[in-house]
């Protein structure tokens, strides 16, 4: 496969990318939340992008599965969106959820696919019932108890307010990663 790179959230970039390919197959590959920024990847508009250029599109959603839409599904939650716009989920249970591993969800062709050819899924070792009830209850818990993404939002605010007291310059971001400004690397260095 070739990988052609577009600028971070940039839909002018990619819809030239995809316009400009004579692939017979196309993947856009995003984040849900980006790790760095805190921001929300553009999910509608990369979506409509893949239906009119005939994508598919793989969505890593890590940080925001158990932290953002109404019942902690994420960011696909977050803008309604299902299986048919996103053929490919990836998560990570370590975050939100508290365990370890990760996971690809998708169709049924997709994961035996995977199951087959996969060279980093055939050499691991399957995870133990314990932790797979784990994850289960982990699930629940996300989806039942709301009170904890409410309670995680309420302290992202409390940060928040606390850092512009301060005048802590952050990033907009109303997720659980904020990123704090500081200019040159050697100011980073120091601050840590």
């Amino acid at each position: 496969a070739q990988i052609h790179r577009y600028p971070h959230n940039d839909m002018q970039a990619l819809a030239h990318l995809l316009a400009n390919s004579k692939a017979q197959h196309k993947l856009i590959i995003t984040d849900g939340i980006f790790s760095m920024d805190g921001d929300i990847a553009d999910l509608a508009n990369i979506v409509q992008l893949a239906k009119t250029y005939q994508a598919w599109v793989m969505v890593d959603d890590a940080h925001g599965l158990g932290v953002i839409g109404k019942t902690g599904r994420g960011s696909l939650e977050m803008y309604d969106l299902g299986e048919d716009d996103v053929p490919v989920l990836m998560g990570t249970l370590g975050k939100a959820f508290g365990v370890f591993g990760a996971f690809v969800a998708g169709s049924q062709l997709l994961i035996e696919a995977l199951i087959q050819s996969a060279r980093s899924y055939i050499y691991t070792t399957a995870l133990p019932p314990a932790l797979a009830e784990a994850v289960r209850t982990s699930l629940v818990i996300a989806e039942k108890e709301s009170w904890r993404r409410q309670h995680l939002h309420e302290l992202i605010t409390y940060f928040r307010t606390a850092a512009a007291k301060q005048q802590i310059p952050l990033m907009e971001s109303f997720t659980p990663i904020q990123p704090i400004i500081l200019g040159e690397s050697e100011k980073a260095l120091a601050v840590n």
